[in-house]
């Protein structure tokens, strides 16, 4: 046992705090909450056993006997949100397939935890799409620092929406972009185009700055929410789709990325681009050049309880 956790445990012999032999774990690496956890690597590694596991509950829940939704009681429920979130320690950017599950289960929370409760359509679809990256990861997570000044950012963007249409910024290379809102989506939905937006300039930061190592980008929006849902990527479950898409682009490019707020009064380049207010945009910035970008198409909608 190292040096300095002995005289720890000494330490604590002295103060009368109680401690047992079989928790004083040491080396690398360390197996915490049944995870792998190397202090020399700084990695986080899901046992292959454990991934199995947890790959083959997630089967049972999106396979179809007879063409019928499999069911399943409430406490069985629970407990997978339970496993899935201690997974989410090694695979942070797959939280948001469970942002249909939790409205399910707290709806029916107080109910009796042998009720069965139906598989729908879109938390299958969520499942899914964590199993396809889960059969697809190393199973190790590289501990990075995600609390990095925005100062050190590779790419700055500024984003904005309205009803109408949305717009994103590079206040470094003085180019805008702009776009029409889906016409499929509610007109109501503004959180919902504000969050279309930074997903979208994300994508096209990662498609247009090409880099051997990860890009740290900085995505500054004025919408309050917009900040909070990719901060936790949690959100209700009608934006869930953008943060699975915003995940998937992180997933594959291993970027660094921060949304942050900005106040509107220094967002006035990205608000007058989501007006279609080009003359505005271009008496801020003489040299702007504008351009107009492809939102991806998402599907919008909650899941059912």
């Amino acid at each position: 046992m190292p040096c300095n956790q002995v005289k720890l445990l000494l330490l604590w012999d002295e103060l009368g705090i109680p401690h047992r032999e079989k928790k004083q774990i040491f080396g690398a690496p360390l197996k915490i909450i049944g995870i792998d956890v190397d202090p020399k690597l700084m990695t986080m590694t899901l046992p292959s056993d454990r991934l199995h596991a947890l790959l083959q509950e997630l089967d049972k829940f999106t396979r179809y006997t007879n063409r019928k939704s499999p069911s399943f009681a409430l406490k069985v429920w629970q407990r997978l949100a339970g496993w899935l979130n201690w997974a989410f320690n090694v695979f942070p950017l797959l939280r948001p397939y469970l942002n249909n599950v939790y409205p399910k289960i707290s709806f029916h929370g107080r109910v009796n935890p042998d009720l069965k409760l139906y598989v729908n359509k879109a938390i299958r679809n969520d499942l899914l799409w964590a199993t396809d990256h889960l059969s697809n990861a190393t199973g190790t997570h590289v501990l990075r620092s995600t609390y990095w000044s925005p100062d050190l950012a590779d790419v700055t963007i500024y984003c904005d929406a309205c009803l109408d249409s949305m717009g994103f910024y590079y206040p470094e290379h003085q180019l805008g972009f702009y776009a029409t809102v889906p016409p499929e989506t509610p007109s109501d939905q503004i959180l919902y185009f504000e969050a279309l937006c930074v997903a979208s300039a994300l994508q096209h930061a990662t498609e247009t700055f090409t880099s051997k190592s990860p890009l740290r980008i900085v995505l500054f929006t004025d919408n309050t929410n917009s900040v909070n849902i990719f901060s936790s990527l949690y959100s209700l479950p009608a934006y869930t789709e953008i943060l699975k898409f915003f995940c998937d682009v992180l997933i594959q490019t291993t970027h660094q990325v921060r949304v942050l707020h900005v106040p509107g009064a220094s967002n006035a380049v990205a608000d007058a681009l989501s007006r279609a207010q080009f003359t505005t945009a271009m008496a801020l910035v003489p040299s702007l050049s504008i351009s107009y970008f492809q939102p991806p198409h998402l599907p919008l909608g909650a899941a059912k309880k």
